[in-house]
C-alpha cells in the first residue's frame, strides 16, 4: 500500500483509517555533536517531524506505540540510550510518552550486537580475501535475521486501530499489507541530507587532492583488499 499524504485523504478514508493500524514513519539521521552547524539543521527537523507527527495523530489516530531502530531495550532504558544517541528526538518522545505511548523494545540485542561488531570488522579493511568473504557472508546472515526479527516484533506489537510512531532506516520493508503507512517528510529532512552529502563529496574531494599521483609498485602491493 501507498503512503498517505494526510491532506488529500477524503473525510470517510480518515474515518476508516482510524479503525486500522497505522505507522507514523520517520527517519533517523546521524547525530554529529561536533557541528554546530549541523546541530541546529537536526534540531529544526526534529521540531518539524514532531509537528508534523502531532497533525498526523488529530486526524489519523494518536500514537500508541514507539519502536526505535537501534536503540536496545524499553521504556526508561530505551530513552536513555536515544538520549545518548540522538538527543534531539527526545523531546517528541518523552511527550508521546506522557500521552500514553509505549516505548517499546525493537532490537534483539545479541543479533544487533554481532551486526555492529562485524561491520566494524569489515569496515577497517582485510588482508584475507577468503576471511573477508566469511565476515561478509555472516554478515548478510545475521542482517537478515535482524530484518526479519524487527518485520515480527512490528507486526505483534501494534493492535488493531492503533497507531505506531516508527523512527529508523528501514522504514518502508518492515510494514505488513493491512498496515496504513504515512511518511513524516518535512522539508528540514532535505536540508540535513543536502548538507551531509555536500560534506561528504567536500571530504572526498579532500581526500583525493591528498594522495600521491604515481604510486609505486611496492605501494600499489601493500594496499589492503577490502569487500565492497
Amino acid at each position: 500500500m501507498n503512503s498517505k499524504e494526510l491532506g488529500k485523504i477524503p473525510k470517510t478514508k480518515i474515518e476508516n483509517i482510524s479503525l486500522k493500524r497505522k505507522a507514523y514513519l520517520v527517519t533517523m539521521l546521524p547525530n554529529i555533536p561536533s557541528s554546530v552547524e549541523y546541530t541546529g539543521k537536526i534540531k529544526k527537523y526534529w521540531n518539524a517531524v514532531d509537528l508534523q507527527i502531532s497533525q498526523l495523530e488529530s486526524k489519523a489516530g494518536v500514537v500508541k506505540k514507539i519502536l526505535i531502530e537501534g536503540i536496545i531495550g524499553q521504556g526508561d532504558d530505551a530513552e536513555l540510550m536515544l538520549e545518548q544517541s540522538t538527543p534531539q528526538a527526545l523531546s517528541l518522545i518523552k511527550t508521546r510518552r506522557s500521552s500514553g505511548a509505549k516505548l517499546e523494545s525493537y532490537e534483539d540485542k545479541e543479533l544487533f550486537e554481532k551486526l555492529f561488531d562485524l561491520g566494524r570488522c569489515i569496515q577497517m579493511g582485510l588482508v584475507n580475501k577468503e576471511i573477508a568473504d566469511l565476515l561478509t557472508n555472516k554478515y548478510k546472515e545475521i542482517s537478515e535475521k535482524r530484518h526479519q526479527h524487527l518485520i515480527k516484533t512490528l507486526d505483534e506489537t501494534v493492535d488493531e486501530g492503533e497507531a505506531l510512531l516508527l523512527i529508523g532506516s528501514d522504514l518502508q520493508n518492515v510494514i505488513p499489507d493491512d498496515m496504513e503507512k504515512f511518511f513524516v517528510s518535512p522539508p528540514e529532512l532535505d536540508e540535513v541530507t543536502r548538507w551531509i552529502r555536500d560534506q561528504q563529496a567536500n571530504q572526498n574531494t579532500a581526500e583525493d587532492s591528498n594522495q600521491p599521483e604515481d604510486d609505486s609498485e611496492d605501494q600499489k602491493v601493500s594496499k589492503l583488499w577490502t569487500p565492497n
